[in-house]
């Protein structure tokens, strides 16, 4: 069984793991738009290792990632309350988030910036896409990560606890 993370340690994890998810992003339009080719195939490398491991760190190993994800039929009352004020405060804040990036490229689109690339992609809007479905998934884990005194819902591979393969029949 191992430790819980301490809070400062989970705090950083997840600021890391968001400005690694920008820089992801950034370097992917670089990539796309050919400008500073090596460099940014570069960024892409080193922002999606440390994109990797820090999801791996925060989410994968304490089990926010399952613990939001998971029916609440199998959840106590009080994680179900955990689990409902995460999802209030970041499907809020995600609203937002999505806002702003509309509002940004409605501006874009209107002053008539160039959006496609050599070869006819609208890379802009894929990068982001891929950063805000990545977002709307790992918002609420993120808010338990920051809030909570304590974390620990034990490793993702308990395969006891999570029934993975087990059908009404074997029992």
């Amino acid at each position: 069984m191992s430790r819980p993370i301490s809070k400062r340690t989970r705090r950083t994890s997840v600021v890391v793991n968001y400005l690694s998810l920008v820089l992801l992003v950034v370097f992917f339009i670089f990539v796309e738009y050919g400008v500073w080719k090596y460099f940014a195939w570069t960024g892409v490398l080193i922002a999606g290792a440390l994109f990797v491991m820090t999801f791996h760190q925060v989410y994968y190993r304490t089990g926010l990632w399952r613990f939001v994800h998971t029916p609440a039929a199998r959840l106590d009352e009080r994680e179900i309350q955990v689990v409902y004020r995460s999802l209030q405060y970041s499907y809020g804040l995600y609203a937002v988030v999505c806002l702003t990036y509309i509002f940004v490229l409605s501006l874009v689109i209107r002053f008539s910036f160039p959006l496609l690339t050599d070869e006819g992609h609208f890379s802009f809007g894929f990068a982001m896409l891929m950063g805000l479905i990545y977002l709307s998934h790992i918002l609420p884990a993120s808010i338990i990560a920051w809030k909570e005194r304590e974390v620990f819902v034990g490793p993702i591979d308990d395969v006891d606890e999570l029934d993975v393969g087990k059908s009404d029949l074997d029992a």
